[in-house]
């Protein structure tokens, strides 16, 4: 079981690093994170997520990515009855991006289903689609802006509010609906905070200084919701993930234009909400777990 903790630990959450640094416009980032406690009681399936994202993002105009993100869940039976779905979810989809003076925006049409979802998509339909975005405006004390997506455990629009000061190789980003306290060590001159605090809570050095090694500590939301099919497909319905984690991660730049993450995350306040066979909605309360969590960054 250690064995299996660790080797997932070595693998690797999607940034939004700002690629341009040091002539860098692309990157590919793939991360992994396995819980080491299970959710609930009388199972021992412990929840796991995978993500990649590949894009190409200069430093102004537009840019464009591809972003996958795999949950496993293991939904238990309630009443008698089986839920409805597996629990093997998917958000997947384009991401466009563009910066226009002191403004920054994302748009992402995103695919929302189960794994038999995703393999029939003849049959999808628009509850399968969400439409995420955001447009942020950058003011000398931080940003100001606007999100659609699902991390709150509903898709929704909610506002963002971000205050951000640094100080040497300290930054701190305080705000809704994430936060973040970052030291890092820079190589190649001082750094240079970019203003463009992105949606998992992260904001790298620009201009000429490359991280030579960082470490962070960050809160923020971490939920979703997915439209989901029985096995047969015959029921659809929505099932909603709502959970908070607190992390401490640590990078290393291994050699120029390649990141290392090391990390935990600890994930409270967390709820499942998903159907039955029979119809029955059911919400379920989650234990508090602690994730394992590793992430490997190639920029070119």
């Amino acid at each position: 079981m250690m064995r299996g903790i660790l080797a997932s630990a070595v693998v690797l959450t999607a940034i939004w690093a700002d690629p341009a640094q040091a002539g860098y416009d692309g990157y590919f980032s793939f991360s992994h994170q396995q819980a080491t406690n299970a959710p609930y009681a009388d199972t021992d399936n412990r929840f796991r997520a995978t993500t990649f994202y590949l894009g190409h993002q200069p430093t102004a105009g537009v840019g464009f990515a591809y972003h996958h993100d795999y949950r496993v869940f293991k939904l238990p039976p309630a009443n008698n009855a089986e839920p409805a779905s597996n629990g093997h979810v998917h958000l997947t989809g384009p991401v466009i991006t563009g910066h226009q003076a002191d403004w920054y925006w994302q748009l992402a049409p995103r695919i929302a289903t189960s794994s038999n979802g995703l393999k029939h998509l003849q049959d999808a339909s628009g509850k399968d689609v969400q439409l995420h975005g955001l447009a942020l405006f950058r003011t000398d004390w931080g940003a100001i802006g606007l999100q659609a997506d699902s991390r709150l455990g509903r898709y929704q629009p909610y506002p963002v509010v971000q205050y951000m000061h640094s100080a040497g190789p300290l930054m701190l980003q305080l705000g809704w609906p994430q936060s973040l306290i970052r030291w890092q060590r820079c190589s190649g001159g001082s750094p240079l905070w970019h203003r463009q605090p992105h949606p998992g809570g992260r904001c790298l050095a620009s201009g000429s200084a490359l991280a030579r090694a960082y470490l962070e500590a960050g809160l923020a939301p971490t939920g979703g919701q997915w439209q989901v099919k029985s096995k047969d497909r015959t029921l659809s319905t929505p099932f909603r993930q709502q959970r908070w984690e607190a992390s401490v991660v640590a990078g290393w730049s291994i050699r120029p234009g390649i990141e290392l993450r090391l990390g935990g995350h600890y994930g409270f306040r967390e709820e499942w909400r998903y159907r039955l066979e029979s119809g029955e909605r059911v919400t379920l309360s989650v234990r508090d777990t602690v994730s394992l969590v590793g992430e490997s960054v190639v920029r070119f």
